[in-house]
């Protein structure tokens, strides 16, 4: 078996980053400028198409296997443009065959970026600082690149490939699991098949959007007699509210949707409407869609094991991260943008019609479930909280069933619509992974519930009580993973999981969490340090917010909710499989934390559809067999927030 690495540069009319690899790579202007590329530790080769195929290329052989970081581009320009351009030289290579190393960072909670990923592994080859540069000038349009430009071009794709050789070498494994290769060529898939939109309408609302923002913007200079002239002019609008009695310490989107939520002089409101109106990425997802349509989809929406646990992310036009806002009949307020009806405050309404432009083509509907509180019933199973369990199997609401133990209440007293049941659902949903009082009031306030300081103290108690199995896991979890990173080489087991740190083949040590699916969490480079309540492991990671290497505490909470999510992901796994494989009639194309769907054809429906599919999510495995897992869901022409 040869591991060949490779890199393409190419040049399109279409700029990936706003279209996505499967349009750009479809487009008939998009050429391979150069591949380079390297078979096992041997000189790294460059191609360009005025050269003769490599003859060490002539051949892939089954056993082979092509690494590229994002082999998603890779596999497209082989198999899609290389065939189209050049026939003669690229021969499909089917998706069994390549190695996504960015994936495989993923895996390690290393960087997306090869140049940090590189420089977070410890490689000696770095990525030329120019490249960025020479992309711009000979793979986009608009510009005339010269000979020189070109040949540094060729250097550059080949220190690529030397850069991630190294690299992948570095990693633990250089490959994945047979099981989770099986999940990221399902991932390809489910890309490759997208989402299909409802073009029509996104049309129609950016342009409603756009003649309205425009003419909210021509009165700014009428409303302040001409102090404030475009919605970018930052202070003078900050002035402007000043003189009016309303001092603002900024104009970040947060602050100004702060601002707006209070009782404002009508001027002032207006401003700050017409300013918030800059930027919201509610009209930009609209021109994304747009941006990425090809064909009646938008594809390239999931990415693989982005998050550290193994859980899908989100990528394309981030159908993950939508505004919560829903309308009750989106098919009324679409057909308002469509006929240019009179609409009041149009882009709150556009925001919650983001997500119906999901919408099944003509003939199909979509069939989409999730797991109910699957993430409750994972906890007190791992905690072996067989009460809780039963509770939950009898069918007593667990949100209820708070409300009722911290307000001493009898459980059938307890109204949905009160105060009390949402206190019980926010105790339930935040105080699992170890929340605080202070967090929770915060928690709270999201949610539009306001909490006092003693509520929040009380709420956090009555659960650490009630649920005191899960407060002794917290503990069991930290005590495991402080002596596996004391302990080096030696496992320790508890609640299902077992902890140990162990060495790569280049030295480095690594925390391994082995879950109950034998799949393992990892966490490079553990130490005990003194966290704020005592020993805590710390380790080498991305963060969320700065997306620099930096060392992050593994709290008691952090440890529960890696596992918890972790397990979540691996039994929806499981269940997007066994879809994919006994119902092909749905086209899998939508994940979206616990849930799953896609569309499927109307004469496919019948009574038990809903049921089948719902069964097959939730497929026991022999390590979760007797989990109450249940899926709920709904098949409908457009997609919504059930």
């Amino acid at each position: 078996m040869r591991k060949i690495t490779i890199d393409f540069e190419t040049y399109c009319d279409l700029d990936i980053k706003l279209v996505g690899a499967f349009k750009y790579a479809h487009h008939p202007s998009c050429k391979i400028l150069c591949m380079s590329y390297k078979i096992d530790n041997k000189h790294t080769g460059l191609w360009t198409p005025e050269k003769p195929w490599p003859k060490v290329l002539k051949k892939i052989p089954k056993e082979d296997r092509l690494y590229a970081f994002g082999a998603t581009f890779e596999y497209l320009i082989w198999n899609v443009t290389g065939p189209k351009k050049h026939p003669e030289y690229f021969k499909p290579v089917p998706l069994s065959q390549f190695i996504d190393v960015r994936a495989l960072c993923n895996r390690y909670r290393m960087p997306q970026d090869l140049a940090k990923a590189a420089r977070a592994l410890g490689c000696a080859t770095e990525k030329m600082v120019i490249g960025k540069q020479l992309i711009r000038i000979c793979c986009t349009p608009g510009h005339n690149p010269t000979k020189q430009h070109f040949k540094d071009l060729y250097k550059y794709c080949k220190v690529d490939t030397d850069v991630l050789h190294e690299l992948w070498n570095r990693l633990p494994a250089d490959h994945f699991t047979p099981l989770e290769q099986s999940l990221w060529e399902l991932t390809f898939k489910m890309n490759q098949r997208g989402v299909p939109i409802d073009i029509k309408a996104v049309d129609s609302i950016i342009k409603y959007l756009s003649t309205y923002m425009e003419s909210m913007k021509n009165i700014l200079p009428d409303i302040t007699k001409g102090y404030v002239q475009t919605a970018g002019q930052v202070q003078k609008i900050r002035s402007y509210c000043e003189k009016q009695g309303v001092v603002l310490p900024n104009l970040q989107a947060e602050t100004v949707k702060q601002y707006l939520d209070t009782d404002l002089p009508d001027d002032v409101r207006t401003v700050l409407e017409i300013r918030q109106l800059t930027g919201l990425t509610s009209v930009k997802k609209f021109i994304t869609i747009k941006n990425m349509y090809h064909n009646g989809y938008v594809q390239g929406n999931l990415n693989h094991h982005r998050a550290g646990t193994g859980r899908w992310g989100g990528q394309g036009f981030q159908y993950h991260n939508l505004p919560r806002a829903k309308r009750k009949d989106p098919e009324k307020w679409i057909k308002k943008f469509i006929k240019k009806e009179p609409i009041d405050r149009p882009i709150e309404i556009a925001k919650a019609l983001i997500r119906p432009m999901i919408k099944a083509p003509k003939g199909y509907k979509l069939i989409i479930s999730d797991y109910s509180a699957i993430e409750y019933i994972l906890l007190i199973w791992l905690c072996g909280d067989t009460e809780a369990l039963k509770r939950y199997k009898a069918g007593i609401n667990q949100y209820k069933d708070m409300s009722a133990y911290v307000y001493k209440k009898n459980i059938e007293d307890i109204d949905k619509d009160s105060e009390e049941y949402i206190m019980g659902k926010n105790i339930v949903l935040g105080c699992g992974y170890q929340m605080g009082w202070l967090r929770f009031i915060s928690h709270c306030a999201n949610g539009g519930l306001e909490v006092t300081e003693s509520q929040a103290q009380m709420a956090v108690d009555a659960y650490r009580k009630k649920y005191h199995k899960v407060r002794k896991t917290w503990k069991a979890f930290n005590n495991m993973v402080i002596a596996a990173t004391r302990y080096p080489g030696t496992a320790y087991k508890t609640r299902k999981c077992t902890f140990k740190v162990v060495k790569d083949h280049v030295g480095r040590s690594w925390l391994r969490i082995t879950l109950p699916s034998k799949r393992s969490l990892m966490y490079a480079d553990p130490e005990v340090v003194e966290g704020n309540y005592g020993p805590v492991v710390e380790y080498t990671g991305q963060s969320g917010t700065t997306f620099q290497m930096v060392r992050i505490q593994l709290t008691p909470g952090l440890i529960t909710e890696n596992i918890i999510q972790a397990i979540a992901r691996d039994i929806l796994a499981n269940g997007m499989l066994m879809v994919e494989k006994h119902m092909p009639e749905v086209g899998l194309s939508i994940s979206v934390h616990d849930e799953a769907g896609g569309p499927i054809k109307i004469k496919d429906i019948n009574k038990n559809t809903m049921k089948k599919f719902n069964k097959l999510l939730c497929t026991p495995l022999d390590w979760f067999k007797g989990l109450p897992l249940k899926a709920e869901g709904y098949i409908e022409k457009r997609y919504k927030k059930d």
